[in-house]
């Protein structure tokens, strides 16, 4: 079958991402959990600009929680349930 995105040669039974895409939709993913925004920030700047500064995000919350740990927090969205 081929990738339902690009048309590329999965190889699989099911039309499914090949690997280029799915690596692809996991990385924008990603960016979009960092900056907090469902992607419209990468879409804005690139990958690469996106990429750079999730990793300044990271870097700063990480330093946070190592110099304050009780002060550190990261914000849950209202409609999620915590268990």
């Amino acid at each position: 079958m081929n990738c339902y995105r690009c048309g590329s040669e999965t190889g699989r039974l099911s039309s499914e991402l090949c690997d280029c895409c799915f690596w692809r939709h996991c990385l924008y993913d990603l960016l979009a959990v960092v900056h907090r925004d469902d992607g419209h920030y990468t879409q804005r700047h690139g990958v690469a600009k996106s990429a750079e500064d999730a990793k300044e995000i990271i870097v700063n919350l990480r330093s946070d929680h190592a110099t304050n740990p009780k002060t550190a927090t990261i914000e849950i969205r209202p409609d999620c349930k915590v268990e």
